[in-house]
């Protein structure tokens, strides 16, 4: 209770002192403490003003990439072979017996070399109102592991359909394709509200695997089973950086089988943005 006696008592003083102080004031001094008031809002309100010009700046030089689903068929015999997979070469074999009696032969094998990406391409546009400058189009690393894992969910005797090494090698039939390992794509600038349309090529073992794992399902996946994604970098002109996340889903349109040997699929690529 003294305590509280005590407390009360000096809070008592500490205001009686702060009435006293004010009443000595003069007029000069109110004066001062009122201008001092006004700039102190003014400064907020400064600051306030200045962070909003940055917001609209920055709004106003905004670039903002998407892409649109894109729409593909593929067609393959019954050997699940492809129309382009009939350009590579035969196969050929040859022996020759030397004089010491050894036999020296070759053989060459069937091999479609892509030493770059195309078959397929997604179309890329600025809707923003700024220009987009230093682009970079980086596929994960995952993406090829990811789908080989998705086609031996279906067919796991495909195991050697898909080889990792310093190339990335299919397997189809007796035919050997190589392509090359994915890297990243770059743009100098993208112009803004969609004035032109920019072409993204799609890995050739991406289009490879896809198509694979169409052959094998026979339409009984769901639309997200396909998937793989890309991380999208570009800056403002005034050099701040975004990153974007995409990732792309397989969605089958039309399918036909066994028509005069041949089978057919018709596919969407769906690209979602997800950063």
């Amino acid at each position: 209770m003294k305590k509280q006696a005590i407390n009360k008592e000096k809070t008592s003083k500490s205001k009686n002192n702060l009435k006293d102080k004010l009443k000595g004031m003069s007029i000069g001094d109110w004066i001062n403490s009122i201008i001092a008031l006004f700039t102190f809002i003014s400064l907020i309100l400064v600051g306030w003003s200045i962070i909003e010009m940055r917001r609209d700046r920055d709004a106003a030089y905004r670039p903002s990439l998407l892409m649109n689903p894109v729409e593909y068929s593929v067609t393959w015999n019954d050997q699940g072979e492809e129309p382009w997979l009939s350009s590579s070469d035969t196969e050929e074999e040859s022996m020759e017996i030397l004089e010491d009696g050894t036999i020296q032969g070759s053989i060459t094998i069937p091999m479609t070399l892509f030493p770059d990406d195309g078959l397929e391409v997604m179309s890329v546009v600025n809707i923003g109102v700024g220009t987009a400058k230093d682009i970079v189009f980086t596929w994960d690393e995952e993406n090829i592991e990811l789908l080989t894992n998705q086609l031996l969910k279906i067919n796991p005797e495909k195991q050697d359909f898909c080889l990792v090494d310093q190339n990335i090698t299919f397997l189809i039939n007796d035919h050997i394709i190589v392509t090359d390992i994915p890297t990243p794509y770059q743009l100098m600038y993208m112009l803004p509200d969609a004035e032109q349309e920019y072409k993204l090529p799609i890995p050739t073992s991406y289009t490879i695997l896809i198509h694979e794992i169409l052959k094998e399902s026979d339409g009984n996946i769901s639309d997200e089973f396909i998937h793989f994604s890309l991380d999208i970098e570009y800056k403002d002109v005034q050099g701040k950086k975004f990153t974007n996340t995409c990732l792309f889903y397989v969605k089958r349109v039309f399918s036909e089988d066994d028509l005069d040997n041949e089978n057919s699929v018709t596919y969407q690529l769906v690209p979602y943005l997800l950063v």
